[in-house]
């Protein structure tokens, strides 16, 4: 299986890039594999109560997460609760947990991921992603989380 034979491996590669200790240079080419051209990715970030839009590209993102990955032991884990498909086109709705380490047994953020992704017959692209961290305020929905936190 290839990094894009599929929609699960291309989120499982997603991850498998931003996932590692701040001295591992993540592969930014692979990353880049991933999205079309013109791929669209957007943090909804909250401000003073009020949701600030801020669209990158895949090279503004990939700027962010280096000097951010560069600072700080981060392995993300995604788990993928529905994929709606029609023909070569599909939304994904993931939530994700981040943790210091591998090993550690509780996640230090969680959110939710909304995905877009296209396949022109060969592969799978990611088109676009929106996600939202969960906060005090906000917590992942009971139906997006992995089947052990639900209590």
């Amino acid at each position: 299986m290839t990094d894009t034979s599929s929609i699960e491996s291309v989120l499982q590669s997603f991850y498998e890039v931003i996932s590692g200790f701040a001295s591992e240079k993540r592969d930014w080419d692979r990353m880049r594999s991933l999205f079309v051209p013109g791929a669209s990715l957007m943090p909804s970030s909250i401000v003073c109560g009020t949701a600030v839009p801020s669209a990158l590209d895949i090279e503004a993102y990939v700027q962010v997460l280096d000097r951010f990955l560069s600072q700080q032991d981060f392995f993300e884990t995604g788990f993928i609760h529905h994929i709606e498909r029609y023909g070569n086109i599909a939304s994904v709705i993931s939530t994700y947990e981040a943790r210091h380490t591998p090993t550690e047994c509780e996640p230090y953020r969680r959110g939710v991921n909304y995905i877009q992704m296209l396949s022109d017959g060969n592969r799978w692209w990611l088109t676009s992603m929106i996600w939202r961290d969960e906060n005090q305020d906000l917590a992942v929905p009971e139906r997006y989380r992995r089947p052990a936190d639900v209590p």
